[in-house]
């Protein structure tokens, strides 16, 4: 039996991930800078989740190489 996780169970834990850093930035934003509007919080957590998403697949991709 293959020790690797399917495609479809890797891609579901990559946005799980990146569902919860979002958030967690976002709370973090918040708390720190709680007069800036909710979408400010949002959109600073959505690029630190694309951001982590884009540096996992980079380095993942080099230690396929």
């Amino acid at each position: 039996m293959d020790d690797q996780p399917s495609e479809g169970r890797r891609r579901t834990g990559v946005l799980v991930r990146f569902v919860v850093l979002a958030a967690a930035v976002a709370g973090a934003r918040h708390l720190v800078v709680p007069e800036d509007p909710w979408y400010d919080h949002v959109g600073v957590g959505v690029i630190a989740g694309l951001l982590w998403v884009v540096g996992d697949w980079l380095v993942n991709r080099a230690r396929r190489r």
